[in-house]
């Protein structure tokens, strides 16, 4: 199970160093728009207002069939302001040899 969450990590740092190195550089006349970004222990605050962050989690091998997965992440998006989707490639994405 370590080996297995190892691997995810890995690949998730490839990827996102991926997406980092292809994504466009900002160009000069762009004028970049800059926000205060704070915490305390209940919320964000996002310049100076208040962003409750409520979110909730999907696991896709508690849902084995596909069929039902976009109901699900529906209603997790409906009163969520995010939320975390947990699940091995072999399930999401079949062929997978993870």
């Amino acid at each position: 199970m370590r080996a297995n969450s190892k691997l995810t990590a890995i690949v998730a740092a490839i990827l996102t160093a991926a997406a980092l190195l292809a994504a466009p550089a900002p160009t000069q006349s762009a004028q970049a728009e800059t926000h205060h970004v704070g915490y305390d222990r209940y919320s964000l605050t996002v310049d100076g207002q208040r962003v409750l962050l409520w979110a909730g989690e999907f696991h896709y091998f508690r849902l084995p069939s596909p069929a039902l997965w976009r109901d699900v992440l529906e209603k997790i998006k409906c009163p969520f302001t995010g939320h975390r989707e947990l699940g091995g490639c072999g399930v999401s994405v079949p062929g997978c040899l993870c």
